[in-house]
């Protein structure tokens, strides 16, 4: 990891390191939602600076080099707007992240919660410094807003995942039952709708060949069907994300994990997030064959069209043993552990320093 940089000023802080970084995170009541677990909170924690999560109204204070926050951690116009000023009179750089297009909600499950966020999401992208998207085509959607975008790709904590520890997944590939995994939050009743379909024609064709776990999905229909199971995550979870992760990756075991995504304005910024979710537990994925997948796709996932047959298609060939998940599998665990993390982590940090002054 690089070294701390230059003084920046005389004033002497606790912690020893000349840069100070200020993060403002999105909360879901008192824990910090998902997101900002993933997207900020588990680089950030590998800086080598005097990094602090805040309030905005704390920040003057602390005189921050560097200002971070994401979604909707300022909600309001105005809220971003004070930011900006404060940012200005210190001196600090100012960096939003962004992982969904969450201007483009109106396909969305969650779009009433969202209206009074738009506003302020379209400004914290017109005046931050740079804005980091999880995906190139999120970058191309924030500069058409206005915004100066730098791709920066998801990754995952291996230490959080608990990469190196026996606990990871490891499926018996002498199984006869294809153990399926659909994980996501409860906003994927339209992509459950597309799987379920297929998974009932995989069933006419091949009874008893598979069972499906469902973890978070809202699929109202899903107790009609003999081969479905419900993971729910333990009450003392609740919106925090390392506790979730902490829980699942002790289920399973799974052969595959599914990713149905249907072609919407607002999907088509999103990340292969669970290709990597499932990777960290030793697991290859299929997903839609769609913008988020196809992006980074590295013949390290299986493919498949958005349509009911081909899907079902594609997993009766599993099912038959007519596709190599090990192959795949084995590609893509590469895409997680230390050197890619520690790479991302590098990365994050030398935009941070990038443009302070020494």
């Amino acid at each position: 990891m690089n070294a701390p940089i230059g003084n920046f000023d005389d004033k002497p802080w606790r912690s020893g390191h000349a840069v100070r970084i200020a993060v403002v995170l999105e909360r879901y009541g008192n824990v910090m939602s998902p997101c900002s677990s993933i997207r900020l909170h588990a680089f950030t924690e590998q800086f080598p600076a005097d990094v602090r999560y805040m309030l905005a109204e704390e920040l003057v204070g602390f005189t921050p080099s560097v200002i971070i926050w994401n979604r909707s951690a300022l909600p309001s116009v105005e809220d971003v707007d004070r930011l900006v000023v404060l940012a200005r009179e210190i001196g600090a750089k100012l960096i939003y992240d962004l992982d969904d297009n969450l201007l483009a909600m109106e396909d969305h499950p969650e779009r009433d919660a969202y209206i009074g966020l738009t506003a302020a999401v379209q400004r914290s992208i017109t005046l931050a410094d740079e804005v980091w998207c999880s995906t190139i085509a999120l970058a191309e959607a924030v500069f058409d807003a206005g915004g100066k975008p730098l791709h920066m790709p998801n990754d995952l904590d291996p230490v959080l995942w608990e990469m190196d520890t026996p606990v990871r997944n490891e499926p018996d590939s002498g199984d006869p039952i294809l153990r399926l995994v659909y994980m996501g939050t409860r906003t994927h009743d339209e992509d459950y709708r597309l799987l379920e379909s297929a998974l009932v024609l995989v069933e006419q064709a091949r009874p008893g060949s598979f069972t499906l776990s469902l973890i978070g999905v809202n699929a109202s229909s899903a107790v009609e069907h003999d081969w479905v199971r419900t993971l729910s995550p333990p009450a003392h979870t609740g919106a925090a994300y390392p506790a979730f992760v902490r829980w699942f990756v002790r289920q399973g075991p799974f052969h595959l994990g599914l990713a149905p995504l249907v072609n919407t304005r607002f999907n088509r910024g999103k990340s292969a997030i669970k290709v990597l979710d499932y990777a960290a537990i030793n697991v290859p994925t299929a997903a839609s064959s769609v913008t988020g997948y196809l992006e980074d796709f590295d013949d390290d996932r299986l493919l498949i069209e958005n349509t009911v047959e081909a899907w079902s298609d594609a997993l009766i060939g599993v099912v038959d043993r007519r596709v190599d998940l090990s192959a795949i599998c084995s590609r893509v665990i590469e895409r997680v552990g230390s050197a890619p993390f520690e790479a991302a982590v590098a990365r994050r940090w030398a935009r941070c320093v990038t443009g302070l002054r020494t």
